[in-house]
């Protein structure tokens, strides 16, 4: 599991005038500019394109408020890509890395070579997507198999794990995921499916050309996968698609979106048709204000129907927005920047429009106050050493009472529910308690810390979790690792007598359950700096450099011993991750206890800690 490490950021400009231009430089691995290098934005399925000049700079114009997949490229580099929020970017130059091949050895259901099969869009590991046939249509190198089925792409960043999804006109689409491009050709089987054909009209019945048309399978847990296919000129499309449930979705920017329809792909060799028709659009307009009456640009504004999100924009430099709507009653979202609330404290109720047009008040944001307060035992003795978290903010936050029992916590972000909700544990006790904040009364807060017992109980094991139920009640696999940071290297068999957090973890992996796993490791190795008996680790895959791994840990101001997986992955191999972040306790005598630790780490690690004090 390797990370891109070379991230697209950009210097965004703006003007008085509605259009905006995105200006950057492109350079190689060791700063120099690259002239002549392609860079193509994608916004809404449509992707422009310009070149560097000498100086390696670059700048686009008429780029929209909404987010932009920026692609850049160049012969004798491998691409780079990333999304970026087109209001607020620091300017950064953007590396091109090396590159490598990636080969793939294409063959049908008979294990015949399939000629013409083609990339369809890569993801890389800090899940921005690029659909190569979006960027083909402005310049692109179109590549395909050749008669023997093989499928040689030059220009992709090497050892990097990427997400590849390979079409054929006759064939499913194919998910290759963590392919790493290399001199070895990887195989690829390519299988029959249903033709599904339709058209995209609208109200009129006459075609939609360049609708977005996805459909939507649950493949486990809360994760999907997405076939999206653009009209062409009459509102017409065609997918091969597995048999099986699915959702079908559309939508068009001149359009109001269909509620997605439950869809069953049959088992069939014929064309299913299925056509979908985009009502008209009723158009919800306002605008979003600081208090100080100064317009607030590049907010996040949602709609939606019976809780589910139906469209969602981003306001313009003068605050203003604009949302197209089927007309039916739901609920209006904005997201503030950080450090600032609605002064509503809730979602905003539209109730019967049936209106073409709806025009909003201002959206009016205050400032989010620091919450404070102080944690107490059941006599009302100020308890230090308290470690207070966030239940439903994102990002979570953490804190740590003072030697008077006091906590102040600034969260970056409101919370969606009327009330921030905290959870207060004590460090080293089995004393808890649980307070929530209502913004409209920041009046200081009084936890009282009642004793509890901790949950010990086997959790039941979820799609997507690592299965480590065969290691618990053993001896915990040696770790296996290079270069070390925070620390000299250690080992299990040193730490016998210690409680040991084993967590296993990538710096690419930027989903806000990874940053809060850990944040979280940071929060309780500053809780329990002076218990000598509990050692927390960081166990990163071997797919990064040495160089590349000490960046994220001063990043990410990581404060525990972090070390390097042995090539190639012995540690992750050993303990059978899969998926991170994971990790595991080893009680004092070198035994694998838990595993599933979520919500319960620190009465998990005080519960070995109260058996070695027996």
């Amino acid at each position: 599991m390797r990370a891109l490490v070379y991230i697209v950021n950009l210097t965004l400009l703006c003007h008085a005038v509605p259009a905006l231009e995105i200006a950057g430089s492109i350079t190689d691995p060791a700063g120099q500019p690259i002239p002549g290098a392609s860079v193509w934005v994608v916004q809404d399925r449509q992707a422009r394109r310009t070149v560097t000049g000498e100086d390696g700079r670059f700048i686009l114009d008429g780029v929209r408020t909404q987010p932009a997949c920026v692609v850049a490229a160049k012969e004798g580099f491998a691409l780079a890509a990333s999304m970026v929020h087109v209001i607020g970017i620091d300017p950064v130059s953007i590396p091109l890395p090396p590159p490598a091949e990636l080969r793939l050895r294409i063959k049908n259901q008979a294990f015949m070579p399939v000629e013409g099969a083609r990339i369809k869009s890569i993801r890389f590991p800090d899940a921005v997507g690029v659909a190569l046939a979006d960027l083909e249509r402005a310049g692109f190198p179109s590549v395909r198999s050749d008669e023997s089925g093989l499928l040689v792409f030059p220009g992709l960043p090497k050892d990097v794990p990427l997400d590849v999804v390979v079409a054929h006109r006759g064939s499913v689409e194919t998910t290759l995921p963590y392919l790493q491009p290399s001199e070895d050709e990887q195989p690829v089987q390519l299988v029959p499916g249903t033709t599904l054909r339709g058209r995209v009209i609208n109200a009129a019945g006459q075609g939609v050309p360049q609708a977005r048309v996805a459909v939507i399978r649950t493949t486990g847990g809360d994760r999907q996968q997405t076939t999206e296919i653009l009209t062409g000129p009459e509102g017409f499309y065609r997918a091969v698609l597995k048999p099986g449930a699915c959702y079908l979705a559309a939508r068009h920017a001149d359009y109001a979106s269909p509620a997605p329809r439950a869809f069953d792909v049959p088992l069939a060799e014929e064309t299913v048709a299925e056509d979908i028709v985009l009502p008209e659009a009723h158009v919800i307009a306002g605008s979003v204000m600081y208090d100080s009456g100064e317009p607030c640009a590049g907010v996040s504004v949602a709609y939606l129907i019976d809780g589910g999100l139906y469209e969602d924009v981003y306001t313009q430099f003068d605050g203003r927005f604009r949302l197209q709507t089927p007309g039916l009653p739901g609920t209006l979202r904005v997201t503030p920047p950080a450090g600032w609330m609605l002064d509503t404290l809730a979602d905003i109720p539209i109730r019967g429009q049936v209106v073409p047009r709806l025009t909003l008040d201002p959206v009016r944001l205050v400032p989010l106050p620091a919450i404070e307060g102080v944690a107490v035992d059941a006599g009302g003795e100020p308890q230090p050493g308290v470690l207070i978290t966030s239940r439903n903010v994102s990002p979570k936050v953490w804190a740590i009472t003072d030697e008077q029992g006091g906590f102040r916590v600034q969260l970056a972000r409101a919370p969606v529910d009327p009330a921030a909700l905290f959870t207060a544990e004590h460090g080293l006790r089995f004393l808890r308690g649980e307070f929530e904040v209502d913004f409209k009364s920041t009046q200081p807060v009084r936890v009282v810390l009642k004793a509890f017992e901790p949950d010990l109980t086997e959790r039941k094991l979820e799609k997507g979790q690592n299965d480590m139920t065969e290691l618990l009640g053993e001896e915990a696999p040696e770790i296996k690792c290079g270069a070390w940071f925070n620390s000299p290297p250690l080992t299990l068999e040193k730490l016998r007598g210690s409680v040991v957090a084993l967590t296993f973890w990538g710096g690419f992996d930027e989903r806000s359950l990874a940053r809060d796993a850990l944040e979280e490791l940071r929060a309780l190795a500053d809780l329990l700096r002076e218990t000598e008996d509990v050692v927390f680790i960081g166990i990163h895959d071997s797919g990064e450099e040495p160089e590349a791994i000490g960046r994220y840990v001063r990043a990410l101001r990581l404060n525990f011993p972090v070390a390097r997986d042995a090539e190639p992955f012995q540690t992750y191999a050993e303990y059978n991750v899969h998926y991170i972040p994971q990790t595991i306790l080893v009680d004092r005598k070198g035994i694998v206890r838990y595993f599933q630790t979520d919500g319960r780490l620190l009465e998990l690690i005080k519960s070995l800690r109260r058996e070695g004090a027996g």
